[in-house]
């Protein structure tokens, strides 16, 4: 295993990896794993979510 940390140092190579997926992330077309749904999170915390009337019912043992 090389250790990047080794041959650049940990606050330069972590500087070049943020750097990296910034570019990476202009691009419409580049897509990494997990961060579509961590944006779909932030909004479903900060918008909410809405649930169908008849699921509500089914968890509360109505349906």
């Amino acid at each position: 295993m090389i250790d990047p940390g080794a041959l650049a140092g940990d606050d330069a190579y972590l500087s070049r990896v943020e750097a990296l997926i910034e570019m990476m992330l202009m691009d419409d077309d580049v897509r990494l794993p997990g961060y579509r749904r961590e944006q779909l999170a932030q909004a479903a915390y900060e918008e909410g979510v809405e649930i169908p009337d008849a699921l509500i019912a089914q968890l509360e043992g109505r349906a």
